[in-house]
């Protein structure tokens, strides 16, 4: 089954849930000093002379930045969770997209297609509005030999149902039917193998009961061979539970979390923190996955923004924030600039470049829009590091990066 087109005038049909994806409107700031034992940290010296605009960091040479989306009322002018995909030579992005407001019953997944990133095909609904209460919104891909899989968030507005639905296809334009995936977890983007060939891993939220409390987690699953649409196993994954903002909320601290391979073969989580102390949060693994430490309060600075790490072919770990303002705040952070880590060994981050500063004014109002670089996603094919982000929660932007351009001079 092909998809439709969006519907036209999406923006004047705008219905609004009341609980979001994305929390920034519950977080409370918990001012706290980075644990000398993390695993992961940046090098003594490394940010010699900060500022807010560049944090004293050079600019990548070569970098370009394609636009995949950009806002506009006839299709909407909110959008979000981009998320990249190689298949049968065409770059694929799926994303959110709503009329005006974050997480709006009208809330769809879609998806864009380029061969040559300059022109890209108009967004395609893969995960369609639902019904009464529930909404879609993508949550990346996931690949086999023969299939991609659009993955989906299926989500209400009490955050009582948290599910990752699926379609999939053998062409990237024909799609199946709407399939469930994981019933108890909705997924934040895409299945990654630990190893080519390997066990994957998705990483998500759901929610537990403890002892009558509703509490919102981070989540793990992982598969070890077969058919991808079952057999998947939750991770063990201990957090901080915290009571944020007002009576009755609770969820772990670690929240929208990414992950990268050291050169050791241990696995290393990143997650945002959810107390907005400034700082990444990260977890080790020992065993691909299967169960992770807690996480602890590492010194890399983040304006609280979903997570984006990963591995180059050379072997060379990085990650992605925005690190905000030099110095923090009680308020809300702008997601600005947007800055690339580096390391070689996975545990000291000694290298660091400017991927982009701030960009243009917000042009439309919106629930939940935040200014900056929100909820970025990572590929490397073919010699480059493409990073796709949602530009002031308006625009889909890309930044394509030479791999040389990133080489230790």
């Amino acid at each position: 089954m092909k998809t439709g087109k969006i519907w036209s005038r999406l923006f004047l049909c705008v219905c609004c849930s009341s609980f979001v994806l994305s929390v920034a409107a519950v977080e409370v700031r918990r001012v706290e000093s980075p644990a000398p034992e993390a695993p992961i940290r940046l090098a003594t010296g490394l940010l010699k002379s900060p500022d807010d605009a560049t944090w004293g960091l050079p600019e990548i040479p070569d970098a370009e930045v394609k636009t995949v989306y950009r806002g506009n009322t006839e299709t909407g002018t909110f959008v979000n969770h981009p998320q990249l995909a190689v298949f049968k030579d065409r770059m694929y992005v799926a994303f959110q997209l709503c009329p005006a407001n974050e997480d709006s019953s009208d809330s769809v997944a879609v998806y864009s297609s380029s061969t040559d990133l300059n022109k890209w095909t108009a967004p395609e609904v893969i995960g369609p509005p639902a019904d009464g209460h529930i909404f879609r919104a993508s949550a990346g891909w996931m690949q086999d030999d023969d299939h991609l899989y659009a993955l989906i968030i299926r989500r209400d507005d009490t955050g009582q149902i948290t599910s990752t639905e699926y379609r999939a296809s053998t062409d990237g334009q024909n799609w199946s039917e709407l399939g469930m995936l994981l019933p108890d977890m909705m997924a934040g983007g895409n299945s990654r193998a630990v190893t080519p060939g390997g066990r994957m891993l998705i990483l998500g939220h759901g929610h537990h009961d403890d002892e009558g409390q509703f509490v919102r987690d981070a989540r793990s699953y992982y598969h070890d061979g077969g058919d991808l649409l079952k057999n998947w196993k939750r991770s063990v994954y201990p957090q901080e539970t915290v009571e944020v903002a007002r009576q009755g909320r609770f969820m772990g601290r670690e929240v929208e979390a990414h992950w990268f391979r050291r050169p050791d073969g241990m696995l290393v989580l990143v997650s945002r923190d959810i107390l907005r102390s400034g700082y990444v949060m990260a977890a080790e693994s020992r065993d691909d996955g299967a169960s992770w430490g807690r996480s602890l309060l590492t010194n890399i600075p983040d304006s609280s923004n979903k997570q984006c790490a990963g591995s180059l072919p050379d072997g060379t770990c990085y990650m992605i924030t925005t690190p905000g303002p030099v110095e923090k705040n009680d308020r809300l952070q702008p997601r600005t600039p947007l800055v690339l880590w580096l390391s070689d060994d996975g545990v000291v981050f000694d290298r660091a470049f400017l991927i982009r500063r701030a960009p243009a004014p917000l042009r439309f109002e919106g629930k939940s829009k935040t200014f900056g670089y929100s909820y970025f996603s990572s590929l490397v094919h073919d010699g480059v590091l493409y990073i796709a982000y949602a530009t002031n929660k308006e625009d889909i932007e890309m930044s394509c990066i030479p791999l040389e351009a990133l080489e230790r001079k």
